[in-house]
């Protein structure tokens, strides 16, 4: 169960631990790392106590407080590290084909570094037959930015290490409400029920496009405070993203065969209200609601899953935004504007157990923005990803992925509020990438990784000065090693 630390970034939910707490194997909970099977799925839903089977017996029993609440005898709390060397290679072409068109400093056309990607403090624990709680706190990491981030032209691919002051999940779990496993409350800090893990139990290092990326990530090669201004508030700490954790409350639970009469069939759901702010305060008066809902149907090694998510935001902005260039002399007033925004799609994934592990899986997503850049014109897109995977040895687990994004035409520079003109357009986006990579393990709490990203994101403007830029490319390699204890 050590190993639960394996084959995942940084930040997850299957932690050493359980295996403390336990004494449980990793294939317990895993078919393969970092993706739970179906009692993994079970031991999370329960507050981390039971499988379908029945309730797992930890080692040492829990120190009692009263009549419902327990502390876990061993001391829940595991430590991963996951360091190495990050290869970033991007270039930039203008409409006209000059290449490299920044003359920023800053702006580092090929970055080589040995990195400490991130290291974590995780903490789960059930708190009696009722109650539990999950702690994912970032001590340390590099954020290596990503080829479609608009500001990677003038600031470069790397940031600086750091660390957060508040912990990527931390939230107290309510079980089994009047019926097992029907009826749960999550509260706190935690991520969105996506079908696929956006970061704490997702297998390769670079993430889902669709998951990461914003609207102006798609449509635009200017930053966010070129379009938002919110006094001195880092408004990119502020941008919504599906992969981003978010403050409030989720109700979820699983419909099993003994609440219908197909025989292996369940159905999993989740609804709840966040912030939409990631892990701040609320930025403004609006609450965002999402709903996921997935029915999985086993067949002897085959499972088989079909699911959908929505996303719904009626302001995504802080309440104070206003377009930059609309203030007075003084810094004060400016026309304030809203987004709206929307997500929406279908998902799928099959797996094989046996005679060899084998999994595929696909997203698709819809996106709106109905105010991306404060100019009153809507930003859509659809894109997805597929991805397989395989584990030709015990050991070792290859895959291999596609995302890809592709924009509707948007342009607001025909657009003037208050003397001030927008400058996205004509463009018409299509970002895409392929990931390859390799994960080998040396022990059962030490893996080695290798990791390869060619991505590519094309503006393909339609009437653009030829000084803009049309086209980033980017070639990525991650490897190193991860160890948790």
């Amino acid at each position: 169960m050590v190993s639960m630390v394996l084959l995942f970034p940084t930040k997850s939910w299957a932690i050493p631990a359980f295996a403390r707490l336990y004494s449980l194997q990793c294939s317990t909970c895993h078919s393969a790392f970092p993706a739970l099977n179906d009692l993994g799925e079970q031991f999370k839903m329960s507050g981390y106590r039971r499988f379908s089977k029945g309730d797992v017996i930890p080692v040492s029993p829990p120190v009692k407080i009263g009549e419902r609440l327990e502390l876990p005898a061993v001391l829940p709390l595991s430590i991963a590290v996951n360091a190495g060397f990050n290869f970033v290679q991007l270039n930039n072409t203008h409409i006209d084909g000059s290449r490299n068109p920044s003359t920023d400093p800053e702006f580092r056309r090929t970055s080589n570094s040995f990195d400490l990607n991130g290291m974590d403090i995780h903490a789960g624990a059930p708190l009696g037959p009722h109650l539990s709680f999950f702690l994912s706190f970032p001590i340390a990491g590099t954020d290596i930015r990503q080829f479609w981030d608009p500001d990677v032209k003038s600031k470069g691919t790397t940031s600086d290490i750091g660390g957060p002051s508040v912990p990527d999940l931390l939230y107290l779990g309510v079980h089994d409400i009047f019926i097992k496993d029907l009826l749960n409350v999550r509260a706190g800090i935690s991520p969105l029920p996506l079908p696929f893990s956006p970061d704490a139990n997702r297998l390769s290092l670079f993430p889902y496009l669709v998951y990461e990326a914003k609207a102006l990530d798609v449509i635009s090669t200017q930053g966010i405070d070129h379009f938002q201004q919110v006094g001195a508030v880092d408004l990119g700490e502020h941008q919504f993203a599906l992969a981003e954790s978010q403050i409030g409350i989720h109700l979820f639970g699983r419909v099993t065969p003994a609440l219908h009469k197909i025989p292996g069939l369940y159905v999993d759901y989740t609804v709840g209200v966040v912030n939409g702010d990631n892990v701040n305060p609320d930025n403004n008066k609006t609450k965002d609601g999402f709903a996921r809902l997935a029915v999985t149907y086993p067949i002897e090694h085959l499972t088989m899953r079909l699911g959908g998510f929505g996303y719904y935001s009626g302001n995504i902005l802080d309440s104070r935004t206003t377009i930059p260039g609309t203030e007075s002399a003084d810094g004060t007033g400016g026309v304030h504007y809203k987004n709206r925004l929307w997500r929406v799609g279908p998902d799928i994934s099959f797996t094989l157990s046996d005679p060899i592990y084998a999994k595929v899986f696909s997203q698709i997503l819809f996106a709106r923005d109905s105010n991306a850049t404060g100019f009153g014109k809507a930003a859509t897109s659809w894109g997805g990803f597929v991805q397989g995977e395989v584990k030709p040895l015990d050991q070792l687990i290859v895959y291999a992925r596609y995302d890809w994004i592709n924009g509707d035409r948007f342009n607001d520079s025909n657009v003037t509020i208050n003397g001030v003109s927008g400058t996205t357009g004509l463009v018409h986006p299509r970002l895409w990438d392929t990931v390859v990579g390799a994960q080998f393990y040396l022990y059962q709490n030490f893996k080695l990784f290798a990791e390869y990203r060619y991505g590519e994101k094309r503006l393909r403007p339609g009437a653009s000065s030829n000084e803009d830029l049309g086209k980033t490319t980017e070639n990525a390699v991650r490897t190193g090693f991860h160890i948790g204890f």
